[in-house]
């Protein structure tokens, strides 16, 4: 928060067709104004931006919720009108009455039980995002070169999207030390030697009638190509099984 000089930074995350606030934090925190946790439609997200391109964003708030901008505005009727036809527009344009009403303490939980998100916390994010001098500014957070989130701030003071873009870089690297190492795979041989029948059976998982084809006589791979079917119904074989055990026979003979 300190290095971007903004008035709220946060690390949002797009899921589909919404977006959340995973960790938020206010230049002048309140106790009981928190935004992290909070749901909302991707739609009305400068941060869909961020990670359909690529790229760093930089706009103005009231331009990007205009009528030929980029966001869709809570002001807009097609919100209202969308909302009315039970997409998620209307829970949020619910939520959003209910942080304007100075009735509802800042204190009160906005999405319930489940999430930390407070009413005072959609009001203080609201209040900055509607100055007509604010400015969004955020960046994509990459993890193995994939846009895995996005580093936002938004304020009316003089920000420098060079340092974001610094801060997010320290970011994925962080990130990429923190995930568990991959474990190297044995790369296993397509075909065991010719006279390890359980090997090769194991390897095209028929490994259970081993000893049923060995007791039949089975001594090499070669000798799997005299197995009748009904030897193979009598070993319990599925017909799936069967089919299986045919093809992999017939790869051996071309």
């Amino acid at each position: 928060m300190a290095s971007s000089g903004d008035d709220v930074a946060w690390i949002g995350a797009i899921q589909g067709d919404k977006q959340t606030v995973i960790r938020g934090e206010f230049r002048d925190p309140a106790p009981d104004a928190i935004v992290d946790g909070f749901t909302g439609p991707r739609e009305m997200t400068q941060c869909q931006h961020v990670i359909a391109s690529g790229a760093s964003r930089d706009v103005r708030c009231a331009t990007s919720f205009e009528s030929d901008g980029d966001v869709l505005s809570m002001n807009a009727p097609e919100f209202t009108a969308i909302g009315k036809a039970g997409h998620a527009f209307g829970l949020v344009q619910a939520l959003g009455e209910r942080a304007m009403d100075e009735s509802v303490p800042d204190a009160e939980l906005l999405h319930g039980e489940e999430l930390p998100t407070t009413v005072g916390g959609i009001r203080k994010m609201m209040g900055i995002m509607m100055d007509e001098e604010t400015r969004y500014r955020g960046v994509p957070v990459k993890v193995c070169g994939e846009n895995v989130c996005t580093l936002c701030t938004m304020g009316k003071g003089e920000g420098d999207v060079a340092k974001l873009e610094a801060l997010a870089v320290r970011a994925g690297e962080i990130l990429e030390k923190q995930m568990p190492k991959a474990t190297p795979v044995t790369a296993q041989e397509p075909d065991a030697p010719a006279d390890d029948v359980g090997a090769w059976l194991k390897a095209r998982r028929l490994g259970k009638f081993a000893d049923g084809l060995l007791g039949m006589g089975v001594e090499c791979v070669e000798d799997l190509h005299d197995v009748e079917p009904e030897d193979c119904i009598a070993l319990g074989m599925s017909h799936i099984q069967q089919n299986r055990l045919r093809k992999e026979l017939a790869k051996l003979e071309t």
